[in-house]
């Protein structure tokens, strides 16, 4: 066996195993980079090639030559080495090795990116937008439905007719998309006309969806259903038409994880159930976020700045409540002190007492 045989083993494994086409294809992919990178340098593609020498020179390769995408295509290199590391893990526990000989092989650092939800403007911007495209009858449910659940794309473009339950406020996602795990997703408003406006504009979309032989939610004006990267484009195109910079749909799924995360202070287990995995990375950019938005709302609603300055408080006498003396009834005049007329009774006792004395002499 050599490494070309590998590759198509670890594809009918993949496919055995009930991995998606969708995963079958990313590692595909990978690893036949890295067998185009072999080649280019002459070397054979034996087993022996799979070292963390020539792991090492097909990454900067593929950086150099290859890498494209988000983040100047960093991100296309963590999981080409990522792909060959599970590659190797593979062959080892299929016994082709006894030790994969790239276990050791670190994955590139990715420098951290700011994951910008959506402001209620821009939110605004998007929904107007969706009014006035082409086809706005279906841009503004798939919209609303992306604010409105969490959803990634892969998910709403697969979401079928049976999945979608108004009448019970929810959806069912994930067989066909990232994970592969099925979750039930709460969609609507129970307090507002018709469940909200979300389930307003999908009841209104099903109305004056095309005739279609397909099940899924989402098609196109002659039936057709739309794949993840059309999905995509709608997006895109209405914040085009909006002026909403970065208009991406993953940018919804993060305008929702915070939002929730806002509403719910600390349910991060709730969100998970929602939304399906979250890494912790994200989630403590979901919650930090939240915080600070939270933190931020609290500042504006200060209590302590709800309140009027307070008057000059008067002079009181002791144990007075400050709320009288705050009031506009003037207090009332202290009582006589009984001491002070005692002492004076007895001055004017000791002075009628001096002037008999003196009168006696």
């Amino acid at each position: 066996m050599d490494l070309l045989d590998a590759c198509e083993y670890h594809q009918l494994a993949l496919g055995a195993d009930g991995r998606s086409p969708a995963t079958q294809r990313l590692y595909l992919l990978y690893e036949r980079r890295f067998l185009e990178y072999l080649e280019a340098r002459g070397i054979p593609p034996t087993l022996e090639a799979l070292s963390p020498l020539n792991v090492r020179g097909a990454t900067d390769w593929f950086r150099s030559s290859r890498a494209t995408g988000a983040r100047g295509g960093s991100t296309a290199v963590v999981a080409f080495v990522s792909t060959l590391k599970l590659w190797g893990t593979f062959l080892e526990h299929e016994g082709v090795f006894a030790e994969s000989p790239i276990a050791r092989i670190k994955r590139p650092k990715v420098a951290k990116r700011l994951r910008e939800p959506f402001t209620p403007a821009e939110m605004m911007a998007l929904w107007a937008a969706s009014q006035q495209t082409h086809f706005p009858v279906r841009d503004e449910a798939l919209l609303l439905l992306l604010f409105d659940s969490g959803i990634r794309i892969g998910e709403l473009v697969t979401l079928t007719l049976g999945k979608l339950r108004l009448d019970e406020r929810h959806l069912v996602v994930g067989l066909e998309g990232k994970g592969r795990r099925e979750r039930l997703v709460p969609i609507g408003d129970p307090t507002k006309r018709d469940g909200g406006r979300t389930l307003r504009a999908l009841r209104t979309w099903l109305k004056h969806r095309p005739e279609s032989q397909s099940s899924y939610v989402f098609v196109d004006r002659r039936g057709f259903s739309i794949g993840a990267a059309a999905g995509s484009d709608i997006f895109k195109r209405i914040g085009t038409l909006a002026g909403v910079a970065n208009a991406i749909p993953h940018r919804a799924r993060h305008t929702f994880c915070s939002h929730y995360l806002t509403a719910n202070p600390g349910d991060e287990l709730g969100l998970r159930r929602i939304v399906g995995h979250v890494s912790r990375e994200v989630l403590a950019d979901y919650v930090h976020f939240s915080q600070t938005t939270i933190s931020q709302r609290a500042g504006l609603s200060s209590l302590v700045e709800t309140l009027s300055a307070p008057k000059p408080a008067p002079r009181v006498v002791a144990m007075e409540p400050i709320a009288t003396a705050w009031s506009r009834r003037p207090l009332p005049a202290p009582a006589p002190d009984p001491y002070e007329a005692l002492e004076g009774q007895i001055a004017a006792l000791q002075a009628e007492l001096a002037r008999l004395r003196r009168s006696s002499a």
